[in-house]
């Protein structure tokens, strides 16, 4: 009979306002949600491993969590080895998943790295940066984001602008404001429903492109897709509008053409093959 085993560890910090991170293999769930400012760690896996290989400190208001391969025992032990040009390394199947839960204070930035596994940032995080190999990534509330994943979806339901880029799945930012907010994806759709950014650009591969836009620019490219613009009634818009294969149409209250400083929307969008819409 199998009996499972885990491990946990606990630690607990003070005067922290930031959240520099790195796990292997696991996932990550951090909550700026701390009502009495302490910063609290629990490391846990379900493996009889040693957790005491994880270094977990602060350093100069910064927590500071980095989690090595741990290897499990009574996983499999893999082979390595190469026979001209081919390689072949299965020792990772052995790693065990270490899962991280964090509470850190309100408005505190975080940097959080995973090869394998989920990113779960809620409550009020200041400045967010997040990169993982395969694993979604979610955020609550945050001030700038930078995201990148391998493979993964994300999500964003508000932050002030940023960089998200994955290779294989859909973004969606439901609430952006800021200077400037850059999506890309490989082969994704991606859906913004309230962008008042300056500028906002989407570019995918393979996947539908939807954005609600308040003000400013929006540049939108998919390879094989369609995009849809939503703008607000009253205000001039001013087009371009390309699709390779594809139908091309608008359906806008009619304005006119905006006066020398007048406040004005601008739509630039190509696809290769897909319909093109901008509508109020």
């Amino acid at each position: 009979m199998n009996t499972a085993t885990s491990t946990a560890r606990t630690h607990e910090f003070t005067d922290i306002g930031a959240l520099r991170l790195t796990n292997e293999r696991g996932d990550v769930r951090v909550g700026c949600t701390s009502p009495d400012g302490v910063a609290r760690v629990r490391l846990s896996a379900r493996a009889d491993i040693d957790l005491d290989a994880a270094d977990v400190r602060s350093e100069d208001g910064t927590l500071i969590v980095d989690i090595p391969v741990l290897t499990d025992p009574e996983g499999p032990a893999g082979v390595r080895f190469r026979l001209g040009p081919l390689s072949v390394d299965t020792t990772g199947s052995s790693a065990a998943a270490v899962d991280v839960e964090i509470e850190l204070p309100a408005g505190s930035d975080i940097r959080a790295r995973t090869k394998l596994g989920d990113v779960v940032v809620s409550g009020e995080a200041g400045d967010v940066s997040t990169r993982t190999g395969a694993g979604d990534v979610t955020v609550e509330r945050a001030g700038r984001v930078r995201i990148g994943c391998g493979s993964g979806r994300v999500s964003v339901r508000s932050c002030r602008g940023g960089d998200i880029t994955t290779g294989a799945g859909d973004i969606t930012v439901e609430d952006v404001d800021g200077p400037e907010l850059n999506c890309r994806a490989g082969s994704g759709s991606v859906r913004l429903p309230n962008s008042r950014t300056q500028k906002v650009t989407v570019t995918t591969g393979s996947g539908d492109v939807t954005v609600h836009l308040g003000q400013g620019t929006f540049e939108g490219r998919s390879g094989t897709g369609d995009i849809e613009t939503v703008v607000p009634r009253g205000i001039p818009v001013w087009l371009d509008l390309t699709s390779g294969l594809g139908r091309v149409s608008k359906d806008l209250e009619s304005v006119g053409a905006p006066e020398e400083g007048q406040e004005h929307l601008t739509v630039r969008v190509r696809t290769g093959v897909g319909s093109v819409l901008v509508r109020n």
